[in-house]
């Protein structure tokens, strides 16, 4: 303040001595005629030198005391006046010229003083130096002889120099940057500045005399405009030079300095410091761009002072400009202005007037980082030299502000990563759901550096509730969620709220009146789950750059997971202690139903029972499929008692869905679920779980709440054990009903057969006899639930010998092997006869294995026929065979011999003779078809009996059926019926009996030929060997044999209704043929023959002759 008086009291003075100086010295009318226009050059030339003044580091300094100097000298005293007014307008039109320039001067005060000091420096200097030089007798103009006059110009020069050097240092110490700094800076300079021109100002005055020659004056006066100008280029490339010297110094300073600082606030503090040393600017601003792409101001300059500014503050008046930098990359330079720019392109102006502007972006790695903006509110309009320095300085510091940024950032994450670690460990200690909330809510604050936190939990119908709230007063001061809950697709990333003004109209105002300004959403999501949201609450506006984002994911994720690891330990413990009480129950409903076996209502009624006791269900019941595919109910709770009498209620609507599919239905809310429609009006949870039995759904479950979500999936599972084990139970009841009318059925049955039942169990035990074991003469009572082996050990028993065994080891090998396919080949049906006081009985045994579901044998039922009297009739009709046989071969021998005797009794040439013999022959077939057929019954009576006597020979095929041709052909003539044979090339040898193989075939030719028609043929084949076995066909035309007749043509006294051929016969023939077939190895059937008739065919084993070596 003192320093500001000073300086208008010094001007003032100054400006007043200058007036005195130019009133008192006024020139006279004559001198101003008689001298002017030397006068008006000279104060020309001071008004050169005054514009062209030798730029200094700080300020300016002039020649004009040279053209003074010269001036006074040149000159005659009585122009003394004239010259000092013409230096005063010269001065005065030069300084007026240098103070309208736009620097460096910053203020009003600061042109005028100039003008003052500039004026008064030439003025004052040059009229006291001269009234000096006067008073002390010096002679002007100069003469050539002046070493008189040395006295006076020395006082002269000395005066004028010091009264010009103390004005100089006055205006440096007062205006610019002062006196100190100033000789320091430019010492060497002024002082040759000053002095140098003295001794050339003193034979400038000798030489520049214009009465005594005008030629020198103009040389001496173009020579002076030529020096000025020349040391002022010369000074300007010097000043030039050490500036630029000056500045790469403090260039490389201030990049070394700014390279060396990691701490973006002191780093952009320095870089201001720079620009002031460099440029001397007074408005600067550093803008920065976030990771978000939002513009933060941390540096504001305004008149050299600075300006705080925060989120959420208005930006700068620049700020539209100052983007575009940002945003296009490229430098804006500005320095006329920025009205024309602003209008150009339609841009909003700035509410302060902006006579200079530039702004240089800050880049590096390819990338926007900010921009440094400088601006004058001033006269001054900024250089290219201030441009060009601003762009060095900016560049420099762009990859100093960088990492500076990614220092600041790594800082910070390392920072907050050592406190998301402990604060996981701290998260991860426990696994209650309390504590996790409460460390949850205690480390926020220290890790997101929150002001308010709140936790937010979901409820199962994916509704928010409060869970926690840390600093503030009340919930109400809480706004509204803003996250949806239950999300698709991805979990939600965070949602930010960077400053009041971004937030939704409706949470403005609360967030205002609770005074916070920002605020961050965290989603709490584990996999598809979503646990939550956790909401961070700010009083300033905040910056959510990419990093803090990703610091906030983070300790969310670990948050989400500490919770969800509490909640599933939480259910875990609770799905265990119900799972306990659940398998509890399910072995108390076991004992339950194992004792209501009897019983399958009171079986459903139990199962129903425990079910709605266990999931508190207040309506129950359970709906089944009978045998016949109709629905009924055999237990229900808390429904009307005629509820479900209507069948329309169960076919229709979910339940019939549910029953005709056999899926299960859970709705948490009929409310919300409309495929949901309950039974029941204010029923709002359903469980449907149906029943299965094997791969069919045979009924299902029903139960109702009033509750919302009452049933959870765990009652699900349990309904469907409970399920499982009550079809079980009810299938087993049903078994156990079926098994007990099975087993008074069997026992009805056993009862009422004439053979004896024995039932022995793999163990050896005796499971089921029959009464009719007293066949046996062993009472069924004494059997039945004993250990064979105990009725073994009994003598009087003898039951080795009654059940048909040979001894006790081949029952036990019986039953260790029940499984060996190979011991049931051993145990065919077996007859054998018992003798008691009752008399002899013939027994067949019959072994049968039992199997379970599995075909596993699990028992051998032992099945005894009484074939006594079947013994008995085979007997007596073999008796009564072979006494038939025996009375009727006499006689018929005895009618052979007749015939044979009467034959050769007819003379050869008689004309009876032919007729004779046919009858003869006729007759001779009759008696041998006889005796064959009396012969074959005997035969079938001992074959039957197991009395098989075989003369097993080599014989041939083709012999043996030679010899039936020979019986037959006649009879084939008779007929018109051809017989043909077809055999195999190297027709194999046969083992055999030949005599009753040879009846085999008779009877199966006899049969063809009965039923062949006129002109038809028969054939006799023989043409595979099959496993040992030659395969023989006789095929006929005849009319076939029914496929009913097949199997049953073989067996005695069958024959074919309606086919009685051209000769009857007795049904014993075929009979006959299967018993020498089957007890040769072979078999024999029957087949249609394809051209019309039947095939007879039958095997007979090949004869195996071992080939001879020679």
């Amino acid at each position: 303040m003192m320093r500001n008086r000073l300086a208008h009291i010094l001007a003032v003075t100054l400006a007043g001595i200058t007036l005195l100086v130019i009133v008192v010295g006024f020139p006279t009318t004559g001198s101003i005629s008689e001298h002017y226009l030397e006068s008006f050059i000279y104060g020309l030339l001071v008004f050169f030198a005054i514009i062209f003044s030798i730029p200094l580091s700080q300020g300016r300094l002039s020649l004009a005391h040279a053209i003074g100097m010269t001036a006074f000298l040149s000159l005659p005293r009585e122009a003394f006046s004239i010259m000092t007014l013409m230096i005063a307008l010269g001065s005065l039109a030069g300084s007026l010229t240098l103070v309208l320039r736009p620097r460096p001067f910053h203020s009003w005060q600061d042109r005028l003083y100039t003008l003052i000091y500039i004026v008064s420096r030439q003025t004052v200097s040059f009229f006291a130096a001269g009234s000096i030089y006067l008073a002390l007798g010096g002679v002007v103009p100069i003469a050539p002889g002046f070493a008189s006059n040395i006295v006076p110009i020395t006082a002269f020069s000395l005066v004028y120099v010091a009264l010009y050097l103390l004005i100089f240092a006055l205006q440096t110490n007062y205006i610019q940057y002062g006196p100190y700094h100033m000789t320091r800076q430019n010492g060497l300079v002024i002082g040759m500045l000053i002095f140098m021109p003295i001794p050339f100002s003193i034979l400038g005055g000798f030489l520049s005399r214009i009465h005594t020659s005008p030629a020198l004056f103009i040389v001496t006066v173009t020579g002076a405009a030529m020096l000025i100008f020349g040391l002022y280029i010369l000074s300007l490339r010097q000043l030039r030079l050490q500036r630029e010297l000056h500045e790469s110094r403090l260039l490389s300073a201030a990049t070394d300095a700014i390279r060396g600082n990691l701490y973006l606030p002191d780093l952009l503090e320095l870089a201001y410091q720079e620009v002031v040393k460099l440029l001397g600017v007074d408005y600067f601003t550093v803008a920065l761009l976030d990771d978000n792409g939002d513009v933060s101001y941390p540096l504001i300059i305004e008149e050299n002072a600075y300006k705080p500014h925060v989120l959420g503050d208005p930006p700068p008046p620049d700020h539209v400009l100052i983007q575009r930098v940002i945003v296009t990359g490229e430098p804006l330079i500005l320095p006329h202005g920025v009205r024309h720019y602003m209008d150009m392109h339609k841009l909003p102006l700035p509410n302060v007037t902006i006579s200079s502007w530039v702004g240089i972006p800050l880049r590096a790695s390819g990338r926007s980082l900010g921009a440094f903006v400088i601006q004058s509110q001033g006269p001054r309009r900024f250089s290219q030299d201030d441009i060009r320095l601003i762009r060095i300085l900016t560049t420099n510091a762009s990859i100093s502000v960088e990492n500076a940024q990614v220092y600041q950032q790594q800082s910070y994450r390392a920072e907050q990563l050592a406190k998301l670690n402990m604060v996981t460990t701290t998260l991860t200690y426990s696994l209650s759901y309390d504590e996790v909330i409460e460390t949850a809510m205690a480390s926020a604050a220290l890790i997101t550096e929150a002001d308010a936190t709140a936790l937010y939990a979901i409820t199962n119908d994916g509704n928010y509730y409060l869970a926690e709230q840390r600093g503030l007063t009340s919930a109400d001061q809480l706004p509204p969620v803003m996250t949806p809950p239950y999300g698709t697709g991805n979990a939600p990333r965070l949602l930010t709220v960077a400053s009041l003004n971004t937030a939704p109209p409706a949470v403005q105002r609360i967030l205002r009146d609770a005074h916070i300004n920002a605020l961050v959403e965290l989603p709490l999501w584990v996999g598809n789950q979503q646990m939550g949201v956790l909401v961070l609450y700010y009083k300033m506006p905040q910056i959510f750059a990419y990093e803090r984002r990703d610091l906030l994911q983070a300790y969310a994720t670990q948050v989400a997971q500490a919770l969800h690891n509490a909640s599933t330990f939480a259910s875990t413990d609770r799905a265990l202690e119900q799972h306990i009480q659940q398998l509890s129950v399910l072995a108390e409903l076991g004992q339950t139903l194992t004792a209501a076996l009897k019983d399958a209502r009171q079986v459903y009624e139990t199962i129903l029972s425990y079910i709605v006791d266990v999931t508190r269900a207040p309506h129950g019941a359970i709906i089944m499929k009978n045998e016949h595919g109709m629905l009924h109910v055999p237990a229900q709770h808390g429904y009307p008692k005629d509820f479900f009498s209507s069948v329309a209620i169960l076919r229709e609507g979910m339940i019939g869905q549910a029953m005709e599919k056999g899926f299960m239905v859970q709705c948490h809310d009929t409310h919300a679920d409309d495929g949901c429609a309950p039974l029941l009006p204010d029923t709002r949870s359903i469980l449907l779980v149906p029943i299965w039995r094997g791969s069919a759904s045979v009924g299902l479950v029903l139960l109702e709440s009033e509750k919302v979500e009452a049933f959870s999936k765990s009652d699900a599972d349990f309904l469907q054990q409970v399920v499982q084990q009550g079809i079980i139970a009810i299938e087993n009841t049903q078994l156990f009903q079926r098994v007990r009318q099975a087993r008074d059925n069997m026992a009805v049955i056993l009862n009422a057969m004439e053979e004896g039942i024995l039932l022995l169990g793999a163990d050896s035990t005796v499971m089921q006899a029959n009464p009719r074991m007293t066949l046996l003469g062993l009472d069924s009572e004494d059997l039945i639930h004993r250990p064979i082996a105990h009725s073994m050990d009994n003598p009087v028993n003898d039951l080795i010998t009654r059940l048909g065994f040979e001894d006790q080891a081949q029952i036990e090998r019986l039953l260790q092997r029940l499984n060996d396919p190979a011991i049931w080949s051993q145990y065919d049906t077996h007859n054998y006869t018992l003798e008691d006081n009752e008399g002899i009985r013939h027994i067949q045994r019959q072994i049968i294995p039992v199997r379970d579901d599995q075909r596993q044998v699990v028992a051998a039922l032992l099945v005894f026929y009484n074939k006594t009297e079947e013994y008995e009739l085979g007997r007596q009709r073999q008796m009564f065979s072979r006494m038939l046989v025996h009375d009727l071969r006499s006689p018929l021998t005895a009618v052979t011999a007749s015939l044979r005797l009467f034959q050769e009794l007819i003379p050869e040439d008689s004309q009876y003779r032919s007729i004779l013999e046919k009858a003869v022959d006729a007759s001779q077939r009759a008696i041998r078809t006889v005796l064959m057929r009396a012969d074959s019954l005997l035969d079938i009576a001992k074959m039957e009996n197991g009395e098989v006597e075989l003369d097993r020979d080599i014989a041939s095929l083709p012999e043996i059926v030679d010899k039936v041709l020979t019986e037959l052909m006649p009879l084939a003539v008779e007929l018109n019926v051809e017989i043909q044979t077809n055999y195999m090339d190297d027709l194999p040898l046969l083992n055999i009996d030949g005599e009753k193989t040879e009846r085999v075939i008779m009877n199966l030719m006899d049969n063809a030929l009965k039923h062949s028609p006129t002109d038809s043929a028969i054939v006799v084949q023989a043409r595979d060997v099959e496993d040992g076995y030659l395969r023989i066909n006789i095929i006929d035309q005849g009319p076939g044999v029914p496929d009913s007749y097949k199997e049953r043509l073989f067996e005695q006294f069958v024959q074919i209704e309606g086919q009685h051929g051209k000769r009857r016969g007795v049904g014993l023939g075929l009979t006959f043929c299967k018993l020498v077939i089957q007890a040769q190895g072979g078999r024999i059937w029957v087949e249609d023959n394809p051209q019309g008739g039947s095939t007879f065919s039958f095997t007979l084993p090949v004869a195996h002759i071992p080939e001879i070596i020679e």
